[in-house]
């Protein structure tokens, strides 16, 4: 089960910054042994799933002014799921 986690949580992240396939699994560091799941911008949860599977939620936490709103930019959300072996 932690391995899966550890592999959904880097397939979360690798879409999330842009072009997954850009992106080689042993260089990321997966979000699951982050500090409070943070690093950087980036921001991570796992969710609760039905058993016997993981998902990882990851997205671009960036500062916002809020007296200047960010106009056209979304931060890149994605999540990633996998069946537990």
């Amino acid at each position: 089960a932690y391995l899966t986690s550890l592999w959904c949580g880097k397939e979360a992240l690798s879409k999330a910054l842009g072009d997954a396939l850009q992106y080689a699994p042993h260089r990321l560091a997966s979000p699951l042994v982050w500090p409070e799941h943070r690093a950087g911008p980036w921001r991570a949860r796992a969710l609760e799933t039905v058993p016997g599977h993981v998902a990882w939620l990851c997205w671009s936490s960036a500062a916002v002014d809020p007296q200047r709103p960010v106009q056209g930019r979304v931060a890149p959300l994605t999540m990633s799921s996998s069946a537990r072996s």
